[in-house]
């Protein structure tokens, strides 16, 4: 399975449980706790974006064969 798949079903499905456990606190009158839990799972996810983010580094280049990490500039024919 492609990994942008496997993560975005990931997302939805986190995603779902947080809603249903927000609403759950909220419908049983725990109302500073689903709001606790709702800006706890953004701060969490937005973290873990941002995490993710650095810790991948930079993207690489596409050098030629010499081995330079000069990127490659597209030719431009005229006429």
């Amino acid at each position: 399975m492609p990994a942008p798949f496997v993560a975005a079903s990931c997302g939805v499905l986190l995603g779902t449980l947080t809603f249903l456990a927000t609403a759950w606190l909220w419908r049983s009158g725990a109302t500073h706790a689903a709001a606790l839990t709702a800006e706890v799972a953004l701060l969490l996810a937005l973290t873990c974006v941002a995490a993710f983010a650095v810790l991948a580094g930079p993207a690489r280049m596409r050098g030629d064969r010499r081995g330079d990490r000069r990127p490659r500039l597209p030719l431009i024919e005229h006429g």
